[in-house]
């Protein structure tokens, strides 16, 4: 049955039905609304606080790896203390980093923490952010219940930008970091509300890591990095070097989320039908996106770019995820299978930030990023061809 629009609603009936997965849900909705403001705005407000482009690329080097050196800790804490347990602990520590940001324009020395608390924060929460998806998902409707947890995320993400620049425009760069970790704190509490579990005890084996998943798969994941910098840093970065107004910025990157909703809700049910098709589709809808982004100098050419971009991307992502959480499904080590996609992730990452240091322009980034999405073609050989 569907809805008065056309939109599905068994999805949506079955998605309340898996407790777990929806109290997940909140949770991530709750987190999405402050990692909007954090991914945005930081970056931009080191660069009104007198920081470089390069050196804002330096702090994310030094959280990426970082991030790498906290997640097999993550891991561990996942099989010692629980799932849930261990996504708090990352988010007390990413309260602490929005403190260090909100102080730092009295105490710049403290640039210097806020990468080991980002990365230490990013690697606790996503080791055990992944694991709780595979555990809470239904098999079956993998790409329905994604596009789900895509649209909220969305909707958080629509909903964080305008936000943060109504609080900024306001206020200031320090009551939107503030809110920010308020938020933080209230998404812990629907974790709770259904039972912790640990996974089955944790060693880091470098030799078990490396044989975790396909050298094919490795690709896809370092392609997956690069452009998931580029689409949620470097091109809202972008647009506010062109346009120079934090509410535009805002504005434009709520409506162009607002507007992908219907997609990727649409999308899901397509992607469950055939994750082949909707990957390659996926991939020849994004990349070109990149070489668009190139051309944009006014606000009109900003905006159309910007729907478009964000629109193609998120479709793609719900087809990758389809087949990336399927494939975390079948294996025996889901740590070390999350645990080589995250290394793999930060490799494409960390290239993407030598590049801006060696260039110091943006525009060279969309340029990596429109070559790198073919890399999400690596994964059909694993796939049906239906």
């Amino acid at each position: 049955m569907a809805s008065q629009h056309g939109l599905p609603t068994a999805e949506f009936v079955r998605f309340l039905k898996n407790r777990e997965l929806s109290e997940f849900y909140l949770s991530v909705f709750a987190k999405g609304l402050a990692r909007g403001s954090i991914l945005i705005f930081v970056p931009i407000y080191l660069l009104q606080l007198g920081f470089s482009l390069r050196e804002v690329a330096l702090l994310y080097i030094a959280k990426f790896v970082l991030f790498l050196i906290a997640s097999p800790i993550g891991m561990w804490s996942n099989s010692r203390f629980g799932i849930k347990k261990t996504m708090v602990a990352g988010d007390i520590i990413l309260i602490g980093y929005l403190a260090a940001v909100v102080m730092l324009s009295q105490q710049p020395q403290l640039y210097y923490l806020l990468a080991i608390l980002y990365g230490l924060a990013s690697g606790l929460y996503l080791s055990a952010y992944h694991i709780e998806f595979t555990h809470a998902k239904d098999r079956k409707h993998e790409g329905e219940e994604i596009s789900i947890g895509k649209v909220l995320i969305i909707i958080a993400q629509a909903m964080a930008p305008l936000l943060g620049a109504v609080l900024i425009t306001l206020g200031s760069y320090q009551l939107n970091f503030i809110v920010a970790a308020a938020i933080i704190m209230l998404s812990v509490v629907p974790l709770f509300m259904s039972p912790d579990f640990r996974t089955k005890p944790y060693k880091f084996n470098l030799r078990s890591l490396r044989t975790a998943d396909s050298k094919r798969k490795a690709l896809s994941y370092a392609g997956f990095g690069i452009l998931q910098l580029g689409n949620d840093i470097f091109w809202p970065l972008f647009i506010y070097l062109v346009l120079q107004n934090v509410l535009e910025v805002g504005v434009l990157v709520s409506l162009s989320m607002a507007i992908t909703i219907f997609g990727v809700l649409w999308y899901g049910r397509r992607v469950d039908a055939g994750a082949r098709q909707g990957l390659v589709a996926g991939v020849w809808a994004q990349a070109p996106s990149w070489l668009v982004r190139l051309f944009v100098t006014t606000p009109l050419s900003v905006t159309l770019a910007n729907f478009y971009s964000n629109f193609t991307y998120h479709l793609l992502d719900v087809a990758y995820e389809k087949v990336i959480y399927s494939d975390a499904g079948s294996s025996s080590d889901w740590s070390n299978y999350f645990l080589f996609r995250e290394l793999y992730v930060t490799v494409g990452r960390v290239a993407l930030l030598l590049v801006l240091l060696v260039f110091g322009r943006i525009e060279i980034l969309f340029v990596v990023c429109f070559f790198m999405s073919f890399s999400y073609l690596a994964l059909l050989k694993r796939l049906p061809k239906t």
